[in-house]
């Protein structure tokens, strides 16, 4: 009741709680490198290991990408990583092997780009190296303000990207806009958007300096209470875990 009757301070939202830290998770063995993976899924053809790289971020994705490869096209570079093809076997059949293409097959991915638990529940290191990767190829950074941005047409996508984005601690947010082409409505479209402290991508135009020290930093990992409802008291059970405090985090917002 008390802190009903006083939600806002000179117009601003007076409650507040300090948001969830990254989730500690082990060292996940993945079939494709974390940053590898989310550039494919940013910017790689559905059907095949091959990525296409804007002509002027070449010379710094090819190392960071990790892998041999190919140059393809003019205007852009289309990149092959090692060890594309499957081998035959003796019956001619086509078999799998160690390369990019059979992981991704492997990962069911394939003309249908998602990202599988074993990589949203991998360690902090190995998130933010997907992270990474997925805004390098298919983000946008204000990096003045901190500010990114990941916007896909598929939905089961655009909720595993803001899942992973609150895995690490970012208070990512989810919007349904629709598409045009030539401006006329294609469908909709799922823009994920938060604010970082520092991150970002790792190629230069797309990392975020660190700004713990700028303006107001706790703002970034805090969450304001919107409002507070009156209802009947009833008889209720908590619920507790085994840890100093006995709080848990509940449901994919990680609150």
């Amino acid at each position: 009741k008390d802190m009903l009757e006083c939600m806002t301070v000179a117009g601003e939202r007076n409650w507040q709680m300090p948001a969830a830290k990254p989730i500690d998770m082990p060292h996940a063995e993945l079939p494709i490198e974390p940053y590898l993976f989310g550039y494919w899924i940013g910017d790689g053809a559905s059907q095949n290991s091959s990525i296409t790289i804007g002509i002027d971020d070449q010379d710094e994705a090819l190392p960071l990408i990790g892998h041999g490869y190919e140059v393809r096209g003019k205007d852009e570079l289309r990149c092959m990583p090692e060890r594309v093809a499957e081998t035959r076997g003796a019956s001619g059949r086509l078999e799998g092997n160690s390369s990019i293409h059979s992981a991704l097959k492997a990962l069911g991915v394939l003309n249908n780009k998602h990202i599988p638990m074993k990589y949203l529940r991998a360690s902090q290191a190995q998130r933010n190296d997907l992270l990474a990767g997925l805004i390098d190829s298919d983000g946008w950074v204000n990096q003045s303000k901190g500010l990114v941005e990941i916007t896909t047409i598929k939905i089961g996508l655009a909720n595993e990207i803001l899942e992973l984005a609150r895995t690490l601690g970012h208070r990512a947010r989810l919007y349904s806009e629709r598409a045009t082409l030539n401006g006329r409505d294609v469908g909709a479209k799922y823009r994920i958007s938060w604010v970082a402290r520092a991150g970002g991508g790792k190629l230069k135009r797309k990392a975020i300096p660190d700004r713990s020290s700028l303006g107001q930093p706790n703002r970034l990992i805090t969450r304001y209470v919107d409002a507070i409802e009156a209802v009947d008291s009833v008889p209720v059970r908590c619920i507790a875990v085994a840890n100093d405090d006995h709080l848990y985090l509940a449901g994919k917002d990680f609150l």
